[in-house]
């Protein structure tokens, strides 16, 4: 949620569309709001789905395309997609072109606050279907992989570090 509004400061500063006050005050918790709720979906639909249903125990269709023999694997996280992805699309592109259409207003303030709004929710949506779902498969594998196998562990406890750095480097900015 913290990368969609970089993103969004990012594109529409690159637009020239001004920043107010209410921006940085609103949006914030306003992609908290509806990110959660993307999540909490996303979380909960995978969480309900079978858990010896992973990437290592799986049903096997053979396939060829161009004399290559391609195997399809179901897994937990493309189930989760496949009943979920639809709907959290569907409601994260209504939210954002609702915030979109408060553009045709004339006055400025909230000109801007559309625009920032639509920007950071889209890209609040993508980077819950990628990268999320991505780093929650990763976790529910780590979860699955014996205690003798630290090589997920160090790549979570990379990524946590990194992020915390990360944020940490952002707040002693300001």
């Amino acid at each position: 949620m913290i990368l969609s509004l970089i993103i969004s400061v990012g594109l529409n500063s690159f637009w020239h569309i001004k920043a107010t006050l209410i921006i940085s005050e609103v949006i914030p918790f306003l992609v908290l709001a509806i990110g959660v709720d993307n999540v909490f979906i996303l979380f909960n639909t995978f969480e309900r789905m079978d858990p010896t249903y992973t990437i290592e125990v799986c049903n096997e269709k053979l396939f060829k395309v161009n004399n290559a023999h391609l195997f399809l694997k179901k897994d937990r996280m493309s189930e989760t997609m496949a009943r979920v992805a639809s709907s959290i699309t569907l409601a994260s592109l209504a939210e954002a072109l609702a915030f979109l259409l408060g553009s045709f207003t004339r006055m400025p303030a909230v000109e801007a606050f559309a625009y920032y709004a639509s920007v950071a929710i889209f890209f609040d949506y993508v980077l819950q279907i990628t990268c999320f779902a991505s780093l929650l498969a990763l976790d529910s594998r780590r979860v699955n992989v014996p205690l003798s196998s630290l090589s997920l562990s160090l790549l979570s406890l990379s990524l946590s570090l990194s992020l915390s750095l990360f944020i940490y480097y952002l707040t002693s900015q300001l």
